[in-house]
């Protein structure tokens, strides 16, 4: 019976350890996203030259994105993914889960906009691009990557939207194929 125990505690010691290497390991994940994302805010921001171009406004937004993700969203994943059970509630659920949706998706929306750019630039119009990309048409597309996430991301969640579809299905009695 003691090499049972023992077999069990050894385990059990195990597992410990795992979660100290795995915390440890996302811990640095986030505080390299955290960082990262400050040196290139931080980068743009304070060089003139790179305040001068356009697509950089794209890409500091992003970063600012990205940056929320990684002390909103990430480490509170981090916590529930090692204890293995979500111990803030089920209100705190919902927004942590309506800020993951709605900030990966405005990273999302940040890089078609970036891809847009930089494809309008080289391969559309680029004699024009100038006078074309105004810094109000640059503000609408970094608003629309902010505002079209807010309504797909808080709306649906907390309206309990998602969960709609499921159960209805399953309640739903099937149709009589032979019919």
């Amino acid at each position: 019976m003691d090499e049972l125990e023992s077999n069990v505690s050894s385990k059990e010691g195990f597992r410990s350890v795992e979660k100290v290497v795995l915390l440890t390991f996302l811990s640095a994940v986030i505080l390299m996203a955290i960082l990262g994302n400050l040196l290139v805010m931080v980068a743009v921001c304070r060089d003139r030259q790179l305040r001068k171009i356009k697509t950089n406004y794209f890409i500091v937004s992003l970063a600012f994105a990205d940056l929320l993700v990684s002390v909103l969203v990430m480490p509170f994943g981090a916590i529930e993914l090692v204890q293995d059970v979500w111990i803030y509630g089920e209100m705190f659920c919902l927004v942590r889960t309506s800020l993951d949706v709605l900030l990966t998706t405005a990273s999302i929306f940040h890089l078609c906009c970036i891809s847009l750019d930089r494809y309008y630039a080289i391969c559309c119009q680029p004699l024009v691009y100038r006078n074309k990309m105004t810094p109000l048409r640059i503000a609408l597309m970094l608003g629309g990557c902010w505002v079209i996430p807010m309504f797909i991301s808080f709306l649906p969640i907390m309206q309990g939207w998602n969960n709609i579809g499921i159960i209805d299905l399953v309640s739903r009695p099937h149709p009589d194929p032979t019919a």
